[in-house]
């Protein structure tokens, strides 16, 4: 399911969904184009709390999937600790605000 600021592609599209991912992520401004760029959920722009509200609306029973992506950091033991980290935030936004686990 895609989420946009309406709910109205997630309204559309819950009653068929089989499994759901959650990825959050921001939109940055750039002369050459918009940048997306993957963050911890709850840390961006996608609204979990209504995309669950509609998912439960619509009776799904299925599994939610938690979905990071970053860029990777000068190098590698500084890139795995934000991950980690992202991870951490991640698992904590969807127990603490969603209820998921």
């Amino acid at each position: 399911l895609f989420f946009n600021k309406d709910g109205v592609s997630c309204q559309g599209l819950a009653t068929y969904a089989k499994s759901v991912h959650f990825k959050d992520y921001i939109v940055k401004l750039d002369p050459r184009g918009d940048i997306i760029y993957g963050v911890p959920l709850g840390k961006g722009i996608v609204d979990f709390k209504k995309m669950k509200e509609i998912l439960e609306e619509n009776h799904y029973e299925g599994n939610v999937f938690l979905e990071l992506y970053i860029d990777r950091l000068d190098d590698h033991a500084e890139t795995v600790r934000f991950e980690e980290e992202c991870v951490r935030q991640s698992v904590a936004f969807a127990h603490e605000e969603l209820n998921l686990f």
